[in-house]
């Protein structure tokens, strides 16, 4: 009986052993990641500054976006229409104002100051 006991506790000491070597394991290698991150951070930021380059870091991590940003094909349609009809109004307009042509009898006597002889008929 005195054996088994003895073996009990050995086995129970031995257990407490193991699970402190298990955590101070675990700690040692969270350590070591910290550690390895933090070292190739300022490889990083030494390689940056040697080029003359601000040092960046990431604010937030990029996300996809649900919908895309672009193009918007019914905005994008609804514009270039009032883009074009503007643009079509303008250039009728102006072409119209920089017409030098006589239309009517009337023009060419207003503006050349003698009378009209003949003139052809629209139709």
């Amino acid at each position: 009986m005195k054996t088994y006991r003895g073996q009990v506790r050995r086995l129970n000491e031995t257990g407490i052993q193991e699970q402190d070597l298990i955590r101070a394991a675990k700690t040692a290698e969270e350590n070591y990641l910290l550690y390895s991150r933090k070292q190739e951070e300022a490889r990083i930021s030494d390689a940056l500054d040697q080029q003359r380059i601000v040092n960046v870091s990431v604010a937030e991590e990029a996300t996809v976006p649900g919908f895309p940003s672009s193009p918007r094909w019914t905005l994008n349609l609804a514009l270039g229409f009032v883009l074009a009809c503007f643009v079509s109004l303008g250039l009728g307009f102006g072409l119209d104002y920089l017409d030098r042509s006589f239309r009517t009898p009337r023009e060419v006597e207003v503006y050349l100051g003698i009378p009209v002889l003949a003139a052809l008929p629209k139709n």
